[in-house]
């Protein structure tokens, strides 16, 4: 006599998942992946791009903490661009001299004593091949760049993403190969005062980004080199709009897709906004705002907001 317990069980919730119940999660867990990367990449890009925006927003305070003590802005160049004048191991850009103004005011006195000592070039003061936070866009996957090939024994300096706007013209046209008659704000031995912005200061692009790239072994690009300024790296123009399909234009220009070279050579040189954002790039303006430039923005409105006393009505951006 056969009792329940002895009777055969054929409990169907007991059964393991069918190949195709696995696949089939398989496929949904992809799916969700797939959706759900694209967020996740385009949150990050918005968390770099506010990091960017604030580095603009720093520089901007300290060039206007250096024009209320010194009466101007900083020279874009301390040198003239062609021929150099003065001595020729000065070749500093901008960055060095507002150093105080964001931070890094061991760094700024460890450049002047070695430049007082007559140490010769720049960058062969100690420290100045490491990273400054606030000179450096996250966006960009070459940087920090910490390291440039020259003709000297050691790193030509830290290379960083932000330059300032020399007008609305190439830095040494045939007129100016000195680069000293510029119509931006930031050119080769410049003094601007805010009183020289005759186009109103919310209308005045003053900085914005630029991209690095790094050096081959016996190549250098200078796109970004603060402490050897000499070849523009580190001023932009307006001629042309964000992100632009032409080339860069100097001495040492190793060409990317994001950031291609024209031919090089030492006249004409002209450098341009670029960044890794979709479809913009971040500016800094005289008043000291920050905002979003699209790569499609009218080449004249671009030219217009390079200039400082230019008379242009800008209509929008």
């Amino acid at each position: 006599m056969s009792t329940w317990n002895d009777r055969p069980r054929s409990d169907p919730l007991r059964g393991g998942f069918t190949l195709i119940e696995v696949l089939v999660v398989i496929a949904i867990i992809g799916l969700l992946i797939a959706l759900l990367l694209p967020a996740v990449q385009a949150a990050r890009e918005a968390a770099r791009d506010l990091h960017c925006k604030n580095n603009l927003k720093q520089l901007g305070l300290a060039l206007h903490g250096y024009h209320d003590v010194h009466g101007s802005f900083p020279p874009g160049l301390l040198n003239s661009a062609w021929p150099p004048t003065g001595p020729d191991f000065e070749r500093r850009s901008w960055m060095p001299t507002i150093l105080p103004y964001i931070g890094q005011q061991p760094l700024y006195d460890k450049i002047e004593a070695h430049m007082q000592s007559g140490g010769g070039y720049p960058w062969y003061a100690p420290d100045t091949s490491s990273a400054i936070a606030t000179v450096v866009c996250p966006s960009d996957p070459a940087g920090p760049k910490t390291y440039g090939v020259g003709g000297t024994p050691v790193s030509e300096g830290f290379h960083g993403n932000y330059a300032l706007c020399l007008g609305s013209t190439v830095l040494n046209p045939a007129d100016d190969l000195t680069g000293t008659r510029r119509d931006g704000l930031f050119f080769a031995l410049s003094r601007v005062r805010f009183g020289d912005v005759l186009d109103g200061t919310s209308q005045t692009l003053m900085g914005g980004e630029i991209v690095v790239v790094r050096d081959l072994d016996d190549r250098a690009d200078t796109r970004g080199r603060y402490l050897d300024a000499l070849h523009g790296g580190t001023l932009f123009t307006t001629l042309q709009p964000p992100n632009t399909d032409v080339g860069d234009k100097g001495d040492y220009c190793i060409p990317i897709s994001r950031a291609p070279c024209q031919p090089l050579g030492g006249d004409l040189i002209a450098h341009y906004l670029r960044s890794y954002h979709p479809g913009h790039v971040n500016t800094l303006y005289a008043d000291g705002s920050v905002r979003r430039l699209a790569d499609t923005v009218a080449p004249n409105v671009v030219r217009a907001a390079g200039t400082r006393a230019g008379g242009e009505i800008i209509s929008g951006e």
